[in-house]
């Protein structure tokens, strides 16, 4: 029982240490890289990488549901570019998220996609086709590695 107990913890450390690691790795990709990294995870079904670059609140809603299977079966990047929306940042800055986190406009990136991806249904309930999506990243300072906040259709704020 103490065995099983000790390999859990130890297991546990190192999964901690492993996305920590991972995250640092972000340190020197753009908003755009970052999102593109997301993106190539899921076609790869690469669940520790896809989680790396994501904020560590935003990862803590997800887990290994499916082995990390992201059911994706054919995905093509149209289109992925940071965009300059000042009213949307405008917007978020005023969100009480973003002041009890301290974010200022220096740290906030938007990315805007669009794919064309297929997804194996029996394996997730998402709807195939042609996806717009808009990604906020933010980080915590000028030297801190831009992570995913938030994504999807309009997403309005963090």
């Amino acid at each position: 029982m103490r065995r099983t107990i000790t390999i859990v913890i130890l297991s546990a450390i190192l999964v901690v240490i492993f996305t920590a690691s991972c995250r640092s790795k972000n340190l020197t990709l753009s908003p755009v890289e970052v999102v593109k990294k997301n993106i190539e995870a899921t076609i790869m079904n690469d669940y520790n990488t896809w989680i790396s670059t994501l904020e560590e609140e935003k990862s803590k809603g997800f887990s290994m549901e499916n082995n990390g299977e992201f059911g994706v079966i054919s995905l093509t990047i149209n289109r992925l570019e940071e965009v300059s929306d000042q009213h949307h940042i405008e917007m978020i800055l005023q969100s009480e998220n973003a002041k009890r986190l301290g974010i200022t406009v220096e740290n906030i990136a938007l990315v805007d996609s669009n794919i064309d991806v297929e997804y194996d249904g029996a394996k997730v309930p998402e709807i195939s086709g042609n996806v717009s999506w808009r990604y906020i990243l933010t980080r915590t300072d000028k030297n801190a590695p831009w992570l995913i906040r938030e994504w999807g259709y309009g997403t309005g704020g963090i």
